[in-house]
């Protein structure tokens, strides 16, 4: 990548020093992710359900969520990554966690 970050100060707080640390080490700047809710519309972008809208309906921990996906007109609930969404419209939501 060839750029190297450098603390501004000695007083950075740990965050920003791991951060550094991880981009010096060459895995690169951390990506932003969107903040999900029970309730938002979704599709989803990879995987064996590409494509395919449905509505979140709670966060599985830190990174799985459970969707509710329209298949022949019946809803099914299945959990897939957070990665695996794009959010397609907000809608009435309640904050998952």
């Amino acid at each position: 990548m060839g750029v190297r970050l450098r603390f501004a100060t000695k007083n950075s707080n740990r965050s920003a020093r791991i951060l550094v640390t991880g981009v010096n080490a060459g895995h690169g700047l951390p990506r932003p992710v969107q903040h999900l809710e029970a309730g938002q519309e979704v599709v989803v972008t990879e995987g064996a359900f590409v494509g395919m809208r449905g509505v979140l309906l709670e966060g599985r921990g830190r990174a799985r969520v459970a969707v509710r996906l329209s298949v022949l007109r019946q809803s099914v609930s299945v959990e897939l990554s957070k990665r695996l969404l794009r959010v397609v419209r907000q809608a009435n939501s309640v904050q998952v966690s």
